[in-house]
């Protein structure tokens, strides 16, 4: 969330997308290609695979992403609302 001044006196808040990756358009294309592919051969994980997934991401280049919390809840969220079956 970001504040924003309106005028003066009053601020207005931002919320960006929640679901947004923070990343250049052709890493964040790159990224959600292999979410996606992950996805695709899982239809539950558990947190052995999840750290899998991260050290994955990381060796592919995206520890500036991986290595902070607020990347990888993004990245958790994007799962969570990608995945094609309910839940476990």
């Amino acid at each position: 969330m970001v504040l924003e001044r309106v005028t003066s006196k009053f601020m207005r808040r931002k919320v960006s997308n929640c679901g947004e990756i923070p990343l250049r358009r052709n890493d964040a294309a790159a990224l959600r290609k292999d979410l996606d592919t992950w996805l695709t051969c899982k239809t539950c994980w558990n947190h052995d695979e999840w750290l899998g997934l991260l050290s994955d991401l990381r060796q592919k280049g995206y520890s500036d992403l991986i290595d902070t919390l607020k990347g990888q809840e993004l990245i958790g969220l994007y799962l969570e609302n990608n995945k094609k079956t309910p839940t476990c």
